[in-house]
């Protein structure tokens, strides 16, 4: 019986020391599994972080483009409108027509018939003209817009007014002449006369 009970904690201490052996061997399975499965998830989150950094590489690349297309066309709107804003203009100058007919300050204008007609200027900056009309023979609309001209009161001794440039740019104003005497003085600066 004694022997029966060796035999039993001797089989005993043998299947408790495979139990533990299995347990570790086991259990460093599973920490190599754990092991590798972590390797494995580091590799793909390097993997993920590559691929991310190339699709916003690329991203960086095609917004870059796109930026640097936006630049060039809000540089050409600037070009444009400095161009077309007229705070460019050098000198001044009288062109033959206007919006609404000959201009009357065009020195090339030599023959003037009854009918309607532009009083038309192109200034730079900081530069004015001064126009006096007199004679019975011309009238504008009183309506229209200004068009860049304002307009002294009727001076009653010689039928005229004085028209003063008060913007830079392009200054049109409509006038009618009739059959008749009609003096144009033109005075470039501040002159009053």
């Amino acid at each position: 019986m004694i022997t029966l009970f060796i035999w039993l904690g001797v089989i005993g201490g043998i299947l408790i020391a495979l139990s533990v052996a299995g347990c570790k061997i086991y259990s460093g399975k599973i920490n190599n599994e754990r092991e590798s499965n972590s390797i494995l998830q580091r590799n793909e989150i390097k993997d993920n972080i590559n691929e991310s950094k190339n699709d916003l590489s690329e991203q960086i690349d095609k917004n870059d483009t796109k930026i640097i297309s936006k630049l060039d066309d809000v540089g050409h709107k600037v070009n444009k409108i400095y161009e077309s804003d007229e705070s460019n203009i050098e000198y001044i100058s009288f062109p033959d027509n206007g919006n609404f007919g000959e201009n009357i300050l065009d020195k090339k204008l030599s023959k003037i018939k009854s009918g309607t007609y532009s009083m038309i200027a192109i200034l730079p900056k900081n530069k004015i003209i001064k126009v006096k009309i007199s004679g019975d023979n011309w009238s504008f609309p009183m309506g229209q817009p200004i068009g860049g001209w304002d307009y002294s009161n009727l001076d009653n001794n010689d039928i005229s007014r004085i028209f003063t440039t008060i913007k830079y740019g392009r200054s049109d104003f409509k006038l009618y002449l009739k059959k008749g005497k009609t003096e144009i003085k033109l005075f470039i600066g501040n002159n009053k006369k």
